[in-house]
């Protein structure tokens, strides 16, 4: 056991130096050792044989005081009498006259008047407590100086500091040592939400006036949590301090909570939980945890408080409880959250995390949900099929052999290999939008199988220069970057690699040889390649633009068996005898740049109204969140968490799925254009947050309970653990749900498009790109809902109206904008919103976060029961992620924590 280098002493009375053994002051006869204790610097430990062990509690002597009663100061104060004094401050009642109120004004002692680190102390209490507007911190009004000595102004509390109570009449009982216990957990609760720490907890620094209120004083030490680090941990009252620091390792929020559980200790026993009386003595009672358990001192103590009080008292930091406030709900009969709201306040989201507090989950239960999203999930990947488009279609060529067919076939065209590429997967949307005869054709489903048409297709595109696209996702598309690069290059493949569309931009200055001879080509070789006899094909007149500079340009008609319609149009072009372009037209295609709007009146009014929507909803936030900014409500913390999520999400989702190039100066235009998607992102949720947050936080705080746990980063929370397993059972269900509505529509729209996800299947990190988008979609539309839905809920009081009321904008948008019957919009739209609603409104915000997160995973995920195939990665991603989250909430949900087994069960 370590010892300590022992610097004189001072005398609390009159500050001069006594030897450390000492017990009383050579000075002025005051006692050294007696049971008060004052503020000061823990010593740095030394070996055992460096000196003698320095007392750590001396007494406060008191004296008749520099000011005699009556005196005037700063024309303003007029001195009733002396308060108290010590070795750091003396403390004067005085009538305020030019405000006509008593005051207390607190002077340093004379000895002390210039010391410049005494009067920074003495500044910045002033500045500290100012912060903190809270009924049970003293509040402290101003700084004054005369001449030489500074004094600063602060309330008057008629009554007495904790210390003198428990002299006087040892504990307090149990009902009143509650209550006083709550109101100290809610002072040092106000001065941690402001980022402050106390440092200097303790019975004489708890004030508690004639009605019995408390009130925090003396913040001469506290500090930025960030900034008290080092030698500066040491500072303090050593019996007071936690472990960590008397080590001089760090002070933070769970070092307060250490000097609670101290103060709670004598607040229910009467007694100090360590007896030693020197540094040495009181380290090795906290490293060997030799506190007398406080129910050994009063037998009939609350087994709640004793545990509340020994979590306080861990050694470890991480296992006290995390905020004063969760103290406070821990003990008997604790729910500050009612509290609170009865009292009209806005609970801070510490005071949010702390309520709900109640058992695990029950294993049987959480094992049934298991049990369903195993069942589940199975169950939809094998009936999704027929809403699955790349499995109704022959997808036997993983994309990367589909590229090295078309790399062979540009090399047999004598076509030189770019130093750039890039590929993808699109559909072949006109298909789907052509007559309802063909959409009702008999054989549709079996046509596809076979790959006639080709309605899945592969693209690959080659370029001299960097491939830049304009999106700000950086991703490269079939047209984007446009055709302008002379020798870009690329074909279009379906998925088995038949051509269906070749092209090679023209040299801007090009001096070979012209020729007028259309058939210097044998496009034979091209018809090979697209499986078509040139020889069924019958020259034609020209229809379709194409989309490189042609001299030449031909045309044919003809049919195939592959392409089922009534005939099938093939146009191609060359420059200077060489080919340039190839296309393969059905009779289903559409000139997109030349198609009139096809919006119906419907369709308008329901984009204009998603835009009033999206425009009222930002102008809204904007201004709430300022609002609630200026007035102190803003959670800044957990806005600044979820915006640094978005960023960092949106980050890695642009790192994985942009086409990244070599080009440094293009690279950087890349990362910058995705960097500001990501920080646009990341403002648009703060907004979001800081403007709803503190309205739900006021109203309907229960929602946020498991949300601002998970914020707090306690993740292992029971809550948490329970909304997530929750939440995912009920995004299985709206999986289901759509699923089971879209099956009775296969017959008439063919399978469930989704162009979006089908990049998915290019490979592993196209895959992780599109779970990020879904993860922060899941949050941005919840935190959109919760808005809206709480909104609702204050005007409407039954909750199944409200949730009705609530989805009624988003189901009338729906049934105009969708061209499927109203037997298919309406059930499907009430499933996919009102099922995340009813989990906000039985769980919270983790459980609907959890819900469309989920949901989307299963719905918009190519999903594949042949774990053996190429197209079984996506598959094998969202199993492991689904699968980890749900044994990583499995395992939350059933984990008991002692500390949160008592108070009102929530959720």
């Amino acid at each position: 056991m370590a010892g300590y280098n022992a610097p004189m002493a001072s005398c609390p009375a009159c500050a001069r130096p006594v030897a450390a053994e000492s017990r009383f002051c050579s000075s002025c006869g005051g006692s050294i050792d007696e049971s008060e204790h004052p503020t000061a610097t823990a010593p740095t430990p030394r070996s055992p044989a460096s000196g003698p062990p320095q007392r750590i509690s001396s007494g406060a002597r008191r004296s008749e005081g520099r000011f005699a009663p009556g005196t005037m100061l700063a024309d303003r104060f007029r001195i009733v009498g002396l308060l108290g004094s010590g070795g750091m401050a003396e403390v004067y009642r005085a009538d305020d006259l030019k405000l006509g109120q008593a005051v207390a004004l607190k002077f340093l002692p004379e000895t002390l008047s210039s010391d410049p680190e005494r009067l920074e102390r003495l500044l910045n209490e002033v500045r500290v407590a100012r912060q903190i507007a809270h009924p049970n911190v003293c509040r402290v009004y101003d700084a004054g100086e005369l001449g030489n000595v500074h004094f600063l102004s602060m309330e008057f509390v008629d009554g007495e500091d904790l210390a003198s109570l428990l002299r006087r009449i040892g504990r307090l009982p149990g009902d009143k040592a509650i209550e006083i216990a709550r109101q100290l957990c809610a002072g040092l609760a106000a001065a941690h939400e402001r980022g402050v720490l106390h440092r200097d907890l303790k019975p004489e620094n708890v004030m508690l006036d004639g009605r019995g209120k408390v009130r925090i004083t003396d913040f001469g030490l506290a500090a930025a949590a960030e900034s008290v680090v080092g030698a500066e941990a040491r500072s303090g009252t050593p019996a007071y301090m936690s472990p960590e620091q008397l080590s001089g390792r760090e002070a933070t929020v769970r070092s307060d909570i250490y000097a609670l559980g101290l103060v709670l200790y004598e607040l229910f026993t009467g007694r100090r939980a360590f007896e030693g009386r020197t540094l040495a003595a009181l380290l090795k009672q906290q490293d060997q945890g030799l506190a007398t358990p406080p129910s050994a001192a009063v037998r009939d103590l609350d087994p709640a408080v004793e545990r509340v009080i020994l979590r306080c008292l861990e050694k470890d930091a991480r296992l006290r409880p995390a905020s004063a406030i969760a103290v406070a709900a821990a003990l008997p009969g604790g729910d500050p959250l009612a509290a609170a709201l009865a009292a009209g306040e806005t609970p801070s989201p510490e005071m949010v995390a702390a309520a709900g507090v109640g058992r695990a989950m029950h294993p049987a239960l959480a094992w049934s949900l298991i049990a369903f999203l195993a069942l589940g999930v199975v169950t939809l990947i094998v009936l999704s099929g027929p809403l699955q488009l790349f499995r109704a279609v022959p997808f036997d060529k993983a994309p990367a052999v589909l590229e090295d067919r078309a790399r062979s076939l540009l090399a047999d065209l004598g076509v030189a290999s770019g130093s750039h590429s890039a590929s993808g997967l699109v559909v072949d949307v006109d298909y789907f939008r052509h007559n309802e005869d063909a959409a009702r054709m008999p054989d549709r489903w079996l046509r596809l199988a076979e790959g006639k048409p080709p309605v899945a297709q592969f693209w690959y595109r080659e370029s001299p220069r960097p491939l830049v696209s304009s999106d700000m996702s950086a991703r490269v598309s079939r047209s984007d970057p446009p055709l302008t690069d002379s020798n870009m290059t690329g074909v279009r493949l379906d998925t088995t690699g038949r051509l269906i569309e070749f092209y090679r931009v023209p040299l801007q200055h090009d001096e070979s040889a012209a020729t007028d001879d259309k058939t210097a080509f044998d496009w034979a070789r091209l018809f090979a390649e697209a499986r078509l006899d040139l020889s069924a094909f019958r020259a034609t007149t020209l229809q379709w633009t194409p989309s490189v500079n042609c001299d030449a340009h031909l045309a044919w008609e003809g049919t195939s068996p592959d392409w089922p319609g009534s005939s099938l149009r093939v146009e191609a072009g060359t420059w200077k005898g060489r080919p340039v372009w190839f296309r393969v037209f059905a009779p289903w295609k559409q000139a997109e740049r030349q198609e009139p709007d096809r919006r119906t009146r419907a369709q308008v009014a329901a984009n204009a109204i998603g835009a009033a929507m999206l425009v009222v909803g930002l102008v809204a936030s904007c201004i709430l969140a300022r609002r609630n900014l200026r007035l102190g409500r803003g959670d800044r913390r957990g806005a600044t968490e979820v915006a640094t999520l978005t960023i960092a999400c949106g980050v890695v989702s642009w790192f994985l799925g942009a086409d990244h190039v070599t080009d440094f100066d293009r690279e950087f235009e890349i990362f910058f254009r995705g960097l500001s998607a990501a920080l646009l992102g990341g403002a648009v949720v703060a907004v979001l947050y800081l403007a709803l947050e503190p309205l739900i936080r006021r109203f309907w705080p229960d929602a946020l309970i498991s949300w601002t746990r998970l914020l707090s980063g306690r993740v292992n929370d029971s809550l948490v653990g329970a909304h997530a397993l929750y939440g995912m059972a009920c995004g299985l269900f709206m999986a289901l749900g759509r699923l089971v509505i879209l099956r009775f529509d296969v017959g008439r729209s063919g399978p469930e498009l989704d162009v979006f996800n089908l990049d998915t299947l290019l490979g592993f990190g196209h895959t992780i790109d599109w779970i990020l988008v879904r993860a922060l979609v899941a949050i941005g539309v919840s935190l959109v809902v919760l808005l809206l839905f709480a909104g609702v809920r204050l005007l409407v009081r039954w909750e199944a109206l409200a949730i009705l009321v609530a989805v009624s904008p988003f189901v009338v948008q729906a049934v105009l904008s969708e061209e499927r019957p109203l037997a298919i919009t309406l059930p499907l739209s009430l499933v996919l919103l009102c099922v995340p609603l009813i989990a906000l409104a039985r769980y919270g915000l983790v459980a609907m976060i959890f819900t469309f997160f989920t949901s989307a995973l299963l719905s918009h995920t190519p999903l594949t029961p042949s774990l053996s195939h190429w197209s079984a990665g996506p598959t094998h991603v969202v199993l492991v992620i689904l699968a980890a989250l749900a044994i990583f909430a499995l395992r939350a949900a059933t984990r008991h924590d002692p500390l949160l087994t008592s108070g009102p069960a929530r959720g």
